[in-house]
């Protein structure tokens, strides 16, 4: 019979692989922050991450260079940030009769089933959370970009409407009809310098279609086309960055994202990591091991970063 330690490193080796590369590819969003990353890029093993900002300029002396004597001044305009990890958790539930019921390779593809359902549902939740965040009911869930790009809350231990310059651009539209200058105009105050630009669009499929259709009406060739299908169009390029859509993103939503500030880390010893079997307090003859992914979006400087919410169509 399989032991637990060796179905587990088992599991951990030959499955587990499997279940990072399905989480990665959850939504076009994860699979861009997760899925294409390189470990150096995604991993950051901390279970809180801070950071020293600065949120003013100290302007320079200027001076001969030999006879000016320079005075140092204080300069006060630095806070510190801190996120948090969050942590998703699957399990898998092993009884005393699966083990006799199971044995060799039908002990372990028994697992791999539970494994999977497990992963369904924390790759589901992932794909939610990513974009709403937690709120007063999901106090534990990830600060998702609803909550990072927004410009009133406080975030990363930062009063936003005290200090305004941690906030990110705003703008809830209140049911107003989309047009494209709208948010040419969102895109164009976000962009300060080469790296200060939005460098990603994320909204709903909905929002998406009608940009594209507007695109596919400006250009003669594609408009002789009568549907995207027959274009073959699946992401295009507005205002220099690319515009997905996500499945996941909230209907209204139209988000420009600065990738080179704003990051999902994940916490490498929780990626999707299966823990070693332990008892069930009330389950006398049960086991349990948990699936465990430790992540945290992580932004340093929300102002390079906008979002339009309550967006509809027009008639």
């Amino acid at each position: 019979m399989l032991d637990n330690a060796h179905l587990v490193a088992l599991c951990n080796e030959k499955l587990m692989p499997g279940l990072r590369d399905q989480v990665g590819k959850t939504s076009l969003y994860w699979k861009r922050a997760y899925g294409d990353k390189s470990a150096k890029d995604k991993y950051k093993a901390s279970v809180e991450l801070s950071k020293m900002l600065s949120y003013g300029d100290k302007p320079p002396t200027e001076t001969d260079g030999k006879f000016t004597t320079v005075i140092p001044t204080e300069f006060h305009g630095e806070m510190q940030m801190a996120v948090k990890y969050r942590y998703l958790v699957g399990d898998v539930l092993l009884t005393d009769s699966d083990k006799i019921s199971n044995q060799g390779d039908a002990i372990v593809d028994l697992v791999a089933t539970r494994i999977k359902n497990s992963g369904t549902g924390i790759k589901k939740r992932a794909g939610e959370v990513i974009f709403t965040g937690n709120n007063a009911t999901n106090p534990l869930q990830i600060d998702g970009l609803g909550v990072v790009i927004d410009d009133a809350n406080t975030w990363a231990g930062i009063n936003r409407t005290l200090n305004p310059w941690f906030a990110a651009k705003k703008i809830d539209s209140g049911a107003r009809v989309w047009t494209r200058d709208e948010i040419n105009l969102m895109h164009v105050n976000l962009t300060t310098g080469l790296e200060e630009r939005p460098t990603l669009q994320i909204t709903h499929q909905t929002l998406w279609l009608k940009a594209a259709e507007t695109l596919m009406e400006m250009d003669k060739a594609l408009s002789a086309h009568k549907g995207l299908a027959e274009v073959g169009i699946e992401n295009f390029i507005m205002n220099g960055s690319m515009v997905i859509k996500d499945v996941y993103c909230p209907e209204g939503w139209w988000i420009h994202l600065n990738e080179n500030v704003t990051n999902l880390y994940v916490e490498p010893t929780m990626d999707m990591k299966m823990e070693d079997f332990i008892p069930v307090s009330n389950q006398p003859h049960a086991q349990v091991s948990y699936i465990k992914f430790g992540y945290v979006l992580w932004c340093e400087e929300p102002r390079l970063n906008g979002i339009h919410k309550n967006l509809t169509l027009t008639a």
